[in-house]
């Protein structure tokens, strides 16, 4: 597994170090995916990301939780597969907010109707 730990260090001061936020990626086995003379054996991860809930974290953003298939390990280094993750766990949070907001203005439109047929039949 690996664990990732973000900090903040004011003036470079280690000992006044604040917490930003947590990650860990965890290998759940080999890919089903068959093994290429490129790629080598594939294999799937699971990561977490979160932030200490102290409300200092200037952007407050929800614990994610993403899988990453097929990441040819005996390729590439610990940095690329955190790479991975975290773009994966951008994408989910995008996304989440996009199905937020279409939820939102999904709801706004039915206000308004209910709001104009209440004029009308008023």
């Amino acid at each position: 597994m690996l664990y990732i730990r973000v900090e903040l260090w004011p003036f470079g001061d280690k000992s006044r170090a604040t917490l930003l936020g947590e990650g860990r990626i965890g290998n759940v086995g080999l890919s089903a995916t068959p093994p290429t003379s490129i790629s080598g054996p594939l294999y799937n991860y699971h990561a977490t990301f979160s932030q200490p809930d102290d409300g200092r974290a200037y952007v407050r953003w929800p614990e994610v939780q993403v899988t990453i298939q097929d990441f040819p390990r005996e390729r590439y280094s610990a940095f690329d597969l955190l790479l991975w993750a975290l773009q994966h766990a951008q994408r989910r949070l995008l996304h989440e907010a996009a199905v937020k907001k279409t939820r939102e203005l999904e709801e706004q439109e039915e206000w308004k109707k209910r709001r104009k047929k209440e004029r009308t039949n008023g």
